[in-house]
């Protein structure tokens, strides 16, 4: 099983986490980082992969299969229809590391979200 980076509300202490219930669910392996640009998309951030810029996040292993379900379906990825799902679960690796990982990348356009400086949710700008 793949770890899951995890960038925006579903990091350890934000609402996702508590909501869905993950401190019973998956086993936290710190802090970690991925090559990407973050965007803020009000009540949560999208992530597009690439670019010389950084992201700031966490690793979840999760304990068993449904916990990626769960996530899925939290994420709004549908793998039946990964070109109508808000987010799409890809396989990459870790900036720091080469960790292979799970993580949710935007699946819409972003030319209006607005960028996080710095690629960390939890420090982006508040308006």
């Amino acid at each position: 099983m793949l770890p899951v980076f995890v960038y925006g509300t579903l990091r350890s202490g934000e609402a996702g986490f508590a909501e869905l219930g993950l401190g019973e669910r998956v086993e936290t392996l710190g802090p970690a980082t991925v090559a990407g640009t973050l965007y803020d998309l009000g009540e949560y951030p999208g992530a597009l992969l690439g670019s010389g810029a950084i992201i700031s996040g966490e690793l979840l292993l999760p304990r068993d299969e449904a916990v990626l379900a769960l996530l899925d379906a939290y994420e709004l990825f549908d793998p039946a229809d990964p070109a109508g799902s808000e987010y799409r679960r890809v396989q990459t690796a870790t900036k720091d590391g080469g960790i292979k990982i799970w993580i949710y990348v935007y699946n819409f356009p972003l030319e209006n979200a607005r960028l996080i400086p710095g690629g960390d949710w939890l420090q982006r700008p508040l308006s």
